[in-house]
């Protein structure tokens, strides 16, 4: 889902002023216990762009959840960093906030595509949700 952010200051913070800002962002909840939500804005920035970064879990349960937060970065589809996945207690119907990044980036394998997978697993399943952004050597 493309969302178009509307602030001269976010398009400025990003990739200079006047370009318009498009954020990728995904939602997931396959295991109705758990929702997942990821946010990568913009969308495409070239090296040494600004970039933001924003992940959730939301325990959707009455009762407390032992989740295993799990976080996978690939580039052009082939999957190039796996963190060590992390164990927490989520209090019921609480959401957790996992990552709110913003810095200024380098491609780590080269310019092309990168998807970001974060996920949360409880005894009764995974729900994850996949944010796609591009390094290029310029952007639309």
């Amino acid at each position: 889902m493309r969302i178009f952010i509307a602030t001269i200051l976010a398009a400025s913070l990003t990739t200079g002023v006047g370009r318009l800002v498009y954020a990728d962002s995904a939602t997931g909840s396959q295991d109705p216990h758990l929702t997942v939500y990821a946010s990568i804005t913009p969308d495409c920035l070239m090296p040494g762009g600004v970039r933001t970064r924003f992940a959730s879990v939301t325990n959707n349960t009455n009762k407390a959840a032992h989740v295993k937060l799990g976080w996978v970065l690939a580039y052009n589809g082939v999957v190039y960093y796996t963190a060590t996945p992390r164990d927490v207690t989520m209090p019921p119907k609480q959401t957790w906030v996992l990552q709110n990044l913003i810095g200024s980036d380098y491609p780590a394998e080269g310019l092309g595509t990168y998807t970001e997978t974060r996920s949360a697993t409880d005894g009764a399943g995974t729900s994850s949700a996949t944010t796609t952004y591009t390094f290029a050597s310029s952007c639309p």
